[in-house]
């Protein structure tokens, strides 16, 4: 049988176990009820003046041409008198006032025209940090190879940015509730351990593992089979549990500025990447999947080992609450670089790409999440030798066995 048959036969194995469906179920359930959960206990949950702001934004949001400048400021005005004044209109009127109350107007107007002062200021606060970064290099000419290729690091990242339109209020703000929500990765970790596992534990449970280590070839090739099913399989997962979420951040949050630079959002105003916020999600998809990757080729090897499916599950995890409190324990900068090797950087990436992280790697200043990337990747590979060569002990031992 050829890689590609083994691999849809692995997939097939895996996704036609009932007791595996069910967990996966269960999983999509807890997730909807970790989204659902807000709106049903808490009741300052409510909808009925949220298209108010929207439809401002439809109108006065986009690029901020000088005549749009002109009106936010007349807007500006009419706001400030009015709640200055303490009197609103309390009769509903939507075809006066946006949301259809004057309360729920005046306070969009304000928070646009707050968002517009944020996006015109960032031009000067970024001419602000050019302008300190040349006087550092001029008050200091003796300064260090390290330090001369980090301030230019600085200059060249933040040399061309500048922001000229603004996007819903409350829609970039939830971005912040979107890139801190975990409950999803917890859901995807115990799917993708649970499924590794179960890949790699089956033959040996049927007795198939007896007759592939007859074969010359033949536990190499499987091995290779059941390493691309398990990343198509986390593929999915990852893919089920990213549209959910998005979906839901788009359906209740409002996310809005796709198409804005990553440093639009307050958070990441001093980013190191220059790109926009869709093409951020899909880098840090790949990113996470690159974390998971590590997850899965432990249970891989574990498993694989052991065949014991218990012992796999719970070495496992041990290794990522392992993983889970060197990073939080590691905060002396000259370690941080250990940080670089630990999966849970990849699967919590936005810490990276929130400020302007740099790594010293052995007097070169390197951005952190490239450091990163490469760090994991080494782990990545090194885990995928250990499989291949305890599948090349196994096999050899099963040979001389059945010889």
């Amino acid at each position: 049988m050829t890689v590609l048959k083994l691999t849809r036969y692995e997939l097939k194995k895996l996704f036609v176990k009932k007791s595996f469906l069910l967990i996966i179920a269960f999983m999509i359930l807890l997730a909807f009820g970790a989204y659902l959960r807000p709106y049903l206990t808490n009741y300052k949950y409510n909808f009925s003046g949220i298209e108010g702001p929207s439809d401002l934004y439809s109108v006065y949001g986009g690029e901020l041409t000088e005549e749009k400048l002109n009106t936010l400021n007349s807007l500006y005005n009419y706001a400030s008198e009015v709640k200055a004044s303490g009197v609103y209109d309390p009769t509903y009127n939507p075809d006066k006032y946006f949301g259809g109350y004057q309360a729920i107007e005046v306070s969009a107007i304000l928070q646009m025209c707050e968002n517009a002062e944020r996006v015109m200021a960032y031009e000067d606060y970024i001419k602000s940090v050019k302008e300190q970064t040349n006087e550092f290099i001029a008050e200091n000419p003796n300064l260090d190879e390290y330090m001369k290729k980090y301030n230019q690091m600085i200059a060249d990242t933040f040399g061309d940015r500048k922001l000229n339109s603004i996007s819903y209020h409350e829609g970039f703000l939830e971005y912040d509730g979107y890139f801190e929500y975990k409950f999803s990765n917890i859901l995807i970790l115990l799917i993708v351990v649970v499924g590794v596992m179960t890949i790699f534990t089956t033959d040996t449970a049927c007795g198939c593992k007896d007759y592939l280590a007859t074969a010359l070839h033949g536990s190499k090739i499987t091995v290779t089979s059941k390493l691309i099913a398990c990343a198509v399989f986390m593929l999915i997962t990852m893919a089920v549990f990213f549209s959910a979420d998005f979906i839901y951040f788009m359906t209740f949050e409002r996310l809005d500025g796709f198409y804005q630079p990553l440093y639009y959002l307050p958070d990441f105003k001093d980013t190191a990447i220059n790109i926009t916020i869709w093409q951020y999600l899909i880098l840090t998809f790949a990113i996470r999947f690159m974390g998971f990757m590590t997850i899965a080729l432990i249970t891989a090897l574990v498993s694989h080992i052991t065949q014991k499916p218990i012992i796999s599950f719970f070495i496992t995890f041990l290794s990522f609450f392992g993983f889970m409190f060197a990073r939080y324990l590691i905060v002396a900068e000259h370690l941080s670089i250990f940080n670089c090797f630990n999966p849970v950087s990849l699967l919590m990436c936005h810490d990276m790409f929130r400020g302007f992280n740099v790594t010293n790697f052995f007097g070169t200043p390197l951005h952190t999440y490239i450091v990163t990337l490469v760090g994991v990747g080494i782990i990545n590979l090194i885990l995928l030798v250990l499989l291949f060569i305890s599948e090349g002990v196994i096999a050899k031992k099963g040979r001389v066995k059945n010889a």
